[in-house]
């Protein structure tokens, strides 16, 4: 008999320049059983996605040296097909579209609701995590 299968670990890449954004997110990604990385600006973003495999970028719009926006529209350069979704609170009438200009998939509003937050994952990651 062969060696059996390994499951394939789906990755995120989460930018968001606060530490403390970036501490909740890596203990919910944890305990719904994603890997993922970090990125604490836009410039970063886009020089991980474009060395590594991701399946999914949850993307903060506001940070320094580099924006979601502008990061969203460079990744999206050499691969356009990566899913990247908005992580922000600030979700006002001209955000949607402002991130549809820029490429990205979608928003997830802050703060997350962990229950709300791991369905919607499932969905876009089509594998099941978390609790049965």
């Amino acid at each position: 008999m062969g060696a059996p299968l390994e499951k394939k670990t789906k990755r995120i890449l989460v930018v968001d320049d606060d530490g403390l954004s970036q501490e909740l997110m890596a203990i919910v990604l944890d305990a719904l059983g994603y890997s993922y990385e970090s990125a604490k600006n836009g410039k970063e973003a886009v020089e991980k996605a474009l060395k590594q495999d991701f399946d999914l970028v949850l993307m903060d719009l506001r940070m320094p040296v580099m924006n979601g926006y502008d990061a969203a529209r460079k990744i999206h350069e050499v691969k356009e097909n990566l899913p990247i979704y908005a992580l922000t609170a600030h979700v006002l009438d001209y955000v949607p579209s402002k991130c549809r200009d820029a490429g990205m998939t979608g928003i997830f509003p802050k703060p997350i609701d962990v229950p709300k937050f791991n369905e919607w994952l499932k969905t876009r990651m089509g594998m099941e995590f978390g609790a049965p």
